[in-house]
């Protein structure tokens, strides 16, 4: 009975990724646009390949938090968020840590992608100097594309847009996950540890 509803769960959250995914914003059009701007520009003048991460089995749940971030609504956010969460801390339990490290270990690595969303890759709100000077190299490239000056201006707005979409969208997850019982949810879950 357990496995038919993990089914029917399953196919539902592909089929809600599915309708997510095949929407349209402009913020989203424009973060496509930059990312393979910067991909350019990375081999051109980094001299960088775009190398594909290799990804861990909680890629998908990181791409759909994504997606969802940048094509759903509040409340879809929400719930993905929290299936995110879920799934990283049962992935630290299954190995072995313990439940307040497994969680505290989720916070950080959510709060890691949120940075990591930013559509404007040339943000000049990065940590180290090296990404900073990147950045600014970045504008300069880009200043020389035919839309230059209109994609260099672009970058500053999508980045702002996209601090004001979280802001929002961070504000409303007490009352979904509220809705959704996460609390209950979380305690009912079977957090068990995988044999090795």
């Amino acid at each position: 009975m357990g496995d038919g509803l993990a089914k029917r769960t399953f196919a539902t959250y592909n089929n809600v990724q599915k309708i997510i995914n095949q929407r349209f914003n402009h913020l989203n059009r424009d973060k496509l646009r930059v990312g393979k701007l910067w991909s350019q520009f990375e081999e051109e003048v980094l001299k960088q390949p775009n190398i594909q991460a290799e990804g861990s089995e909680r890629t998908p749940y990181y791409k759909d938090l994504e997606s969802t971030f940048y094509l759903g609504t509040e409340e879809e956010f929400s719930k993905q968020l929290a299936a995110t969460y879920i799934a990283i801390i049962n992935d630290y339990v299954r190995k072995g840590f313990s439940w307040n490290y497994s969680a505290k270990k989720a916070n950080k690595i959510i709060k890691t992608k949120f940075t990591t969303m930013n559509p404007n890759k040339a943000s000049l709100f990065k940590s180290s100097k090296e990404a900073k000077f990147n950045s600014l190299k970045f504008i300069k490239w880009l200043e020389k594309h035919p839309e230059g000056e209109y994609l260099t201006k672009r970058l500053f707005e999508i980045e702002a847009e996209y601090k004001e979409r979280l802001a929002l969208y961070t504000s409303k997850i007490p009352f979904y996950w509220s809705k959704l019982n996460i609390e209950d949810l979380l305690s009912d879950f079977d957090w068990k540890r995988t044999k090795i």
